[in-house]
């Protein structure tokens, strides 16, 4: 830190011959993923910032969060059975958009949020001829006169940002460069786990109408947290310091030529894939930026 309370720039060790190196900067942005990102500014102490810059109110780390989804579902499609091969043999993917939880006959008050759908339908020649008894000819006749299509669903929902499931300095653990790691504290809530019950109702639904032969039903328990590696949170945006990390623009509310703008900065992530929103808001801050640093502010 400088004399005008502002980051003078980054200290980093260099990956082949772990020499320290600093390099000066008027302006410092960290995107290297939500925890990196989160783990850097805890790392980053000083007198005046002990618990890592940015954590002056013991809120940086907190409100971790990751999808939640239940995988598995899927079978075979009697109707769709064919002698004739598809080109690449998997000729669909889809998404079915969130619906549950948005207006009228879809709303469940046994959680908050939503989820939605995707998978693929495929065509399985190579599973149908290891499945086949035969040699020669009538081995292949018999793969290639009925070539079954398979159908795989499966649902990601939601997590809720709760205080309790954070990250912090691991007061023993390392890494290669000497670095403290991180110890995450995480677990999926009431919310999401009221939430599984009903994406596996759905999916048991939507696999009857099918009328699957072959049938395969989605695991009963949720992915562990973190599997989906959609990792959100721990250096929230808001309005109020005393409850977030980041400005509206993703400057630390502490140090205010600091920026964050990866998924540390959600304050909740939908249950999308974050990766299209956390390019939009980098955007948005590098405007930001840009205007700040024209007027002087930066």
């Amino acid at each position: 830190m400088n004399d005008e309370g502002k980051a003078a720039g980054v200290a980093y060790i260099e990956r082949t011959n772990r020499a320290a190196r600093e390099v000066r900067a008027k302006v410092v942005v960290l995107a290297a993923s939500a925890l990196e990102s989160t783990r850097i500014l805890l790392n980053s102490r000083s007198p005046r910032f002990p618990n890592g810059v940015g954590n002056s109110r013991g809120v940086l780390g907190h409100y971790l969060m990751d999808h939640t989804t239940l995988e598995g579902g899927g079978g075979k499609m009697a109707a769709l059975k064919s002698s004739v091969r598809e080109p690449v043999g998997r000729p669909c993917g889809y998404i079915i958009p969130k619906y549950v939880n948005t207006a009228g006959p879809y709303r469940n008050k046994n959680f908050l949020r939503g989820y939605y759908f995707a998978g693929d339908g495929r065509q399985e020649l190579y599973g149908q001829a290891f499945s086949t008894p035969g040699f020669g000819r009538d081995f292949r006749r018999k793969v290639r006169e009925s070539i079954p299509y398979s159908f795989g669903v499966y649902a990601q929902g939601e997590c809720l940002p709760r205080f309790d499931n954070y990250v912090a300095l691991d007061p023993e653990k390392k890494d290669a460069w000497g670095i403290p790691a991180l110890h995450i504290h995480a677990s999926y809530g009431e919310n999401e786990h009221n939430m599984a019950k009903a994406m596996r109702d759905h999916l048991g639904e939507i696999m009857d109408a099918l009328k699957l032969e072959e049938r395969n039903s989605p695991r009963d328990e949720l992915n562990i947290f973190g599997k989906n590696i959609h990792e959100c949170g721990t250096a929230r945006m808001g309005k109020d310091p005393k409850t977030s990390v980041l400005n509206t623009y993703n400057q630390a509310h502490d140090v205010k030529n600091v920026f964050v703008t990866d998924g540390a900065c959600f304050v909740t992530q939908g249950c999308w894939e974050p990766t299209l929103t956390i390019m939009a808001i980098s955007v948005r801050a590098a405007d930001y930026i840009a205007d700040e640093h024209r007027k002087g502010n930066l």
